[in-house]
């Protein structure tokens, strides 16, 4: 009897290592844009990233918005351009680490 729970507990410590190996390994990229074309101009990006824990702390609004000012900061008195964004999602053992990159154009 001892020998089947010293089994079994053994096999569960494996699952539980195994899942935090891969996990923290996964990553997924989405990306979003309409036509992506190379128009004339300096090319600006921003990252901005949120620690999501167990699903519980999405990435919020004024995270994004503060993306969206550093980006328009970089082209002071122009518009940006060409605007694309990514997002990583990057798997750790109780959460997900998401990066949002956004990327533009400062226009001529």
């Amino acid at each position: 009897m001892k020998t089947n729970s010293f089994l079994f507990l053994r096999v569960i410590a494996l699952a539980v290592f195994a899942m935090a190996l891969f996990t923290n390994c996964a990553t997924l990229s989405v990306t979003t844009g309409g036509e992506i074309f190379e128009p004339s101009g300096r090319k600006v990006s921003t990252e901005v990233t949120n620690f999501n824990i167990l699903g519980f702390t999405p990435m919020i609004p004024e995270k994004i918005d503060l993306g969206v000012s550093d980006l328009s900061a970089k082209c002071p008195g122009k518009k940006v351009i060409n605007v694309t964004s990514q997002e990583k999602f990057t798997y750790a053992f109780v959460g997900v680490y998401t990066t949002l990159t956004i990327q533009g154009y400062c226009a001529d």
